[in-house]
């Protein structure tokens, strides 16, 4: 199967990310030993490891039994948990999420990285179908290999940092900090101080450090007394700030040179102002983001065509023939991006039935915005339709050819297309749009593809009918030749019911709650624009027959 994935969705591979040499211990493990091999990379009663680590595995049986992490022992000395003759077994997680990869069934990067953040963790095993472990994916093996190339270059600090920063005083006590992440469920908390300017404003807050998970790993591996101890004393005072306009690709590189998960967001003042970490960064990665960074490149396309329009000063005609091109170009912009993400989510969908049911869940949201994506492109193809026909003499058979090997390339291999050509010196040319037609044959396809979820068979055929004035009951039309484009399924159907108010439905789709049919009321727009008609039959469990007539070039 050719499928076509977009590239800020598929830029990772899973054999890129996935680290096949975790941290492992025995569940019988003293905790102490966990924590110290997870500060410093070894321990004085277990093998030299030199990995330093977020984790530990806990090994029971040659399977997973549970996982420690750094999150877990911030919670256990919030708790205050004497950890001196605890097992590793007796505070792990033991309900762990992991991800089942066979020869028959591989795992993308793209799933992988759903799964963690549907899940919310950080540290997600891949095992085999024995349940043997494979390896893990952490946070910090996905951001150690981030692509330039990827779409975090488009993207600014502001579009991801979280302003809403957990801070405390110097002179909190450490284990004051551990509770607060504990309540907080945060993995950092920033030191601050305050700065009076002068009295009529009210203070700058100032950050002047910060302790994170790993720095409680740490300091409980060196025994400090976190009672005792005063959080000013021992903070981390490498903040690393940037400003809300920085590039987050740059933030990236400096995080990754510095080795640190996250940097502190100021203003020009040095006032606090947010907090940027790997899990903001990896965010991007998320096909749901993709909408938002379409609109960036959509605004920035639009400034950029008016900037233009100004200096040139067009007359009107030429202003209304550029807007055409440019909602036309945005809107090719759109089909590249968001086709593949719907259609790889389908098919995700389909090659991983074992997934749990959040992942799922996730899969539908894609496929859902995704859909609402192409309905956007079909109303930019209809609006830049309306301000100027557009309509030039071309080859239909041409475009049936280009839409037929999309379709092919995109469809599962469930589906099986044919397509039905006459002869090429028998196809006269048609007044058409180029642009109109594929989006409206495109959207034929994915309705009879969406009507037949377990497969089946879907025809497209071309012939030449000379219509009679009396020939069609839904339209007055004059009589003449007319180029026909049958698309036919063996899909689902339509009732009875539903055939009768069809057209209703088409004209609008909110009145009978049945959106997913808005696409459809564009395919007969666009019909209309190109003098035609449309006729449709249907029968429940016989599938579906669009018949679209194209008046013939004479």
């Amino acid at each position: 199967m050719n499928l076509t994935i977009n590239k800020s969705i598929a830029i990772l591979t899973l054999d890129k990310i996935i680290d096949r040499n975790p941290v492992l211990v025995k569940s019988d493990t003293p905790v102490i030993d966990g924590i110290a091999l997870m500060s410093s990379g070894k321990s004085k009663n277990l093998p030299l490891k030199n990995k330093r680590s977020s984790y530990v595995l806990a090994i029971a049986g040659g399977k997973i039994a549970g996982i420690f992490t750094e999150s877990d022992l911030v919670q256990l000395i919030a708790s205050r948990i004497d950890l001196v003759d605890k097992k590793i077994s007796e505070v792990m997680t033991a309900k762990i999420v992991t991800l089942k990869q066979s020869r028959e069934r591989s795992i993308s990067s793209a799933i992988a990285i759903a799964v963690m953040r549907e899940n919310k963790i950080r540290h997600l095993p891949i095992v085999d179908s024995c349940d043997r472990l494979i390896g893990i994916i952490t946070h910090k093996n996905i951001s150690s290999i981030m692509s330039p190339g990827s779409s975090v270059k488009i993207r600014r600090v502001s579009d991801v940092m979280n302003p809403k920063v957990i801070t405390s005083s110097g002179d909190a006590s450490l284990f004051d900090i551990a509770r607060l992440m504990s309540d907080r469920q945060v993995s950092d908390v920033i030191i601050v101080t305050n700065k009076t300017l002068n009295k009529q404003e009210p203070p700058l807050i100032i950050p002047i450090g910060i302790v994170s998970e790993t720095d409680l790993v740490r300091l409980r591996a060196l025994e400090f007394d976190f009672a005792q101890t005063k959080v000013e004393t021992v903070m981390n005072k490498s903040l690393f700030p940037v400003y809300p306009c920085d590039s987050l690709w740059q933030v990236h590189l400096l995080m990754r040179s510095q080795k640190s998960r996250r940097v502190v967001v100021i203003e020009k003042s040095g006032e606090l102002t947010g907090i940027v970490t790997q899990s903001s960064i990896l965010e991007v990665f998320n096909p749901l983001e993709m909408s938002r960074i379409i609109t960036i490149l959509e605004q920035q396309k639009l400034l950029t065509s008016s900037e233009s329009q100004e200096q040139n000063s067009a007359t009107q005609i030429e202003d209304l023939g550029n807007f055409e091109a440019i909602a036309n170009s945005i809107a090719q912009d759109f089909d590249k991006i968001i086709v593949p993400i719907l259609e790889s989510a389908r098919i995700l969908a389909l090659k991983f039935p074992y997934l749990d049911r959040s992942t799922q869940q996730l899969l539908k949201k894609i496929v859902t915005n995704s859909e609402l994506g192409i309905g956007l492109v079909e109303e930019i193809f209809s609006y830049s339709s309306q301000l100027d026909s557009g309509l030039i003499p071309l080859r239909i058979d041409r475009i049936l050819s280009k839409v037929v090997r999309e379709a092919r390339s995109n469809f599962p291999q469930s589906i099986e297309i044919f397509l039905d050509l006459p002869s090429n010196d028998t196809i006269p040319n048609i007044l058409g749009n180029t642009a109109q037609l594929e989006a409206a044959l495109m959207h034929l396809c994915l309705n009879s593809r969406n009507a037949m979820p377990d497969g089946g068979i879907l025809r497209i055929c071309l012939d030449l009918e000379l219509v009679a004035d009396s020939a069609d009951s839904l339209a007055k039309v004059p009589s003449k030749l007319y180029l026909v484009v049958t698309v036919w399924d063996r899909g689902k159907g339509m009732s009875l019911d539903l055939k009768k108010h069809i057209f209703d439905i088409f004209s609008n789709p909110k009145k009978y709650d049945r959106p997913h049919k808005s696409g459809l009321f564009k395919v007969i727009e666009a019909v209309k624009n190109h003098r035609g008609f449309i006729k449709i039959d249907s029968e429940i469990g016989k599938g579906t027959l669009f018949k679209i007539y194209l008046p013939a070039l004479s």
